[in-house]
């Protein structure tokens, strides 16, 4: 006779027609009670069984098995549960050979360049700074618009964007775009330069520009000149700083807070300049930043403003960017280490500090879960960094979206840029 209670193990004929493979439990403790003292046999309650399972079959929350049809030999049953479609994955933005990021305090925006030549940019767009011919600011990357195209650079600065094109034209957008960064018009369409052609780089500064051609760099704006005999030229809030081909650097414009004061720096292999202080990678891996201080932006272990320091607690550093509060590096080991301001997180130690200058952190620390940094960008609240794998990661402040993860919410730890 049949047991008292066995269970069957079955895919429901429905949901293999479906493609949806559910795997149910039947208990037939029910069927015993056909078995009048063995008068039924075994094979023929198996029979029973099986027709009843590929008949009309239902199973009830409790997995009783339950007779009567509904009619419809294709219906579901009504109490077996579908799992709802699993949502897609995001889709990181991908493909970058570089990053940039500008504004001024929480009006930040970020961009980068892609390896076929286009850029995408994300945050504040108050004046078309994104360059998508439209003033709506965007938690995730947009294209440029079809006027940019072969890009070979790309700037971020305030409130504005500049890009060099394979054919060494300039084109700017957003804030007073079109003139000399001093009119305060915008421009939510791409403007072309004149009179420039053959150049590779180009660094915005809060109000001033900068290209770089064959050795030879030129400067509009505030702080204006040509220069000979350059590796780097860098722009400031109304200073410059040259890295010479001798590997000194030499600074020109205001110098309140002794932003020029770079008379000391040799063997520098890159420079960086946002706000009012400036950072150079010395050839044997350490930092030396001159400037404005008072929120621990030199990383020397002051609040003090000073002629050229090393940063303290740094280790081996490869490239380093800089923003009006904090500035940023890469090490060997390709991790990343900041110092300055914190109050929006930007530091990335996965916490902030309150808004008054001793609770800044005046030497570097780590930033968290950063391995494989080959670029980096700050702006005065945000911080990214581009990875081995060519995706970017950003924290920080994210009122306008400029962390670029398809939300506003600030982020005191790093979180992927995506595309959707």
């Amino acid at each position: 006779s049949v047991p008292l209670s066995f269970n069957l193990i079955f895919l429901d004929y429905k949901s293999i027609h479906r493609r949806k493979y559910r795997l149910q439990i039947l208990d037939f403790q029910w069927l015993k009670s056909l078995d009048r003292r063995g008068s039924m046999s075994k094979q023929i309650l198996i029979v029973l069984g099986i027709l009843l399972i590929f008949g009309c079959a239902d199973v009830s929350k409790e997995n009783q098995l339950q007779t009567g049809c509904s009619g419809d030999s294709e219906s579901t049953p009504e109490n077996v549960y579908v799992a709802p479609a699993p949502t897609p994955a995001p889709t990181p933005l991908s493909s970058v050979v570089k990053i940039t990021a500008g504004g001024t305090g929480r009006l930040a925006h970020t961009c980068a360049l892609l390896s076929n030549g286009t850029a995408k940019c994300w945050g504040i767009n108050d004046f078309g700074q994104l360059g998508d011919g439209t003033t709506s600011s965007r938690n995730s990357p947009v294209n440029f618009d079809s006027g940019v195209s072969s890009v070979i650079d790309i700037d971020a600065g305030l409130r504005r964007t500049c890009a060099v094109l394979a054919d060494g034209t300039v084109k700017c957008w957003g804030y007073d775009a079109a003139n000399v960064f001093a009119s305060g018009n915008v421009s939510s369409t791409t403007h072309t330069y004149s009179g420039f052609d053959n150049e590779t780089k180009i660094d915005i500064g809060s109000y001033s520009a900068c290209t770089l051609k064959d050795n030879s760099s030129r400067c509009w704006g505030r702080t204006s000149g040509t220069y000979s005999n350059v590796l780097q030229t860098v722009a400031g809030t109304e200073h410059i700083c040259n890295l010479k081909s001798d590997k000194t650097v030499s600074c020109y414009g205001n110098n309140p807070n002794g932003e020029i004061n770079s008379t000391n720096i040799s063997n520098a292999s890159s420079i960086s300049s946002n706000g009012q202080h400036t950072c150079a990678v010395i050839e044997s891996g350490t930092v030396e930043c001159w400037g404005l201080n008072f929120q621990g932006q030199l990383g020397d272990g002051t609040h003090q403003n000073t002629s050229s320091k090393e940063v303290m607690n740094l280790g081996s550093v490869t490239k380093i960017d800089t923003s009006y509060y904090h500035s940023c590096a890469i090490l060997s080991d390709q991790t990343v280490k900041c110092w300055g301001m914190n109050t929006s997180g930007q530091l990335g130690h996965g916490f902030q500090s309150p808004g008054n200058a001793s609770d800044q952190y005046e030497t570097a620390s780590t930033v968290i879960d950063i391995n494989g940094a080959i670029d980096i960008a700050v702006s005065d609240s945000h911080s990214c960094a581009l990875l081995s794998n060519q995706t970017v990661k950003c924290w920080g402040d994210n009122e306008y979206g400029q962390l670029g993860n398809k939300n506003n919410n600030d982020s005191l730890s790093p979180v992927t840029v995506i595309l959707n």
